[in-house]
């Protein structure tokens, strides 16, 4: 009851400027037409094969590299990975993603495949408090990429911890 009444009432900003949802439109060609969707004006990619269990609620805006990254809402950051240039298909170069999580006191929420050493050009580091609209990052390809080359987009997850772990929640856009 708490979650269903939690993923009506949170609400979320884009964490893109609206006019990378234009590049979206360009790059939409690259992924099959049954793995597209849309949420407001930016394309999104399924990810069949990387969002299962805790991550299925987790949204792949396709975006071009290089795409400014703003915080969806005010928190602090709690965990963050900026090292990593290395990207390819599959499970194996999970580990090799570049991600920003920033706690919200409600949920936390994610932005992963981030350029390598963009949040800390944006003087982002793990315990900073950031505001709504914050520039946090860039986009670029890091982790587990699909579509290889043409694979550009910012994987967002709002998550929650509980008993079991963590787990993706549906969340709202204003």
């Amino acid at each position: 009851m708490f979650l269903e009444f939690f993923r009506r009432h949170k609400k979320f900003s884009y964490p893109l400027d609206i006019s990378d949802a234009q590049t979206g439109e360009m790059l939409k060609g690259c992924v099959p037409k049954d793995q597209l969707y849309k949420t407001g004006p930016f394309y999104c990619d399924l990810s069949p094969s990387s969002h299962n269990g805790p991550y299925q609620r987790a949204i792949d805006f396709i975006v071009k590299d290089g795409s400014i990254v703003y915080a969806s809402r005010s928190g602090r950051v709690v965990d963050m990975v900026e090292a990593h240039s290395t990207y390819g298909p599959g499970p194996a170069f999970a580990d090799k993603l570049n991600y920003i999580t920033i706690d919200h006191g409600d949920c936390l929420s994610q932005y992963g495949h981030l350029q390598k050493g963009s949040p800390s050009m944006y003087g982002i580091r793990a315990g900073k408090q950031v505001m709504r609209g914050q520039v946090i990052g860039i986009v670029g390809k890091t982790g587990w990429v699909d579509y290889g080359e043409q694979g550009d987009h910012l994987h967002f997850m709002v998550f929650v911890e509980d008993k079991k772990g963590f787990h993706s929640i549906s969340v709202d856009f204003i």
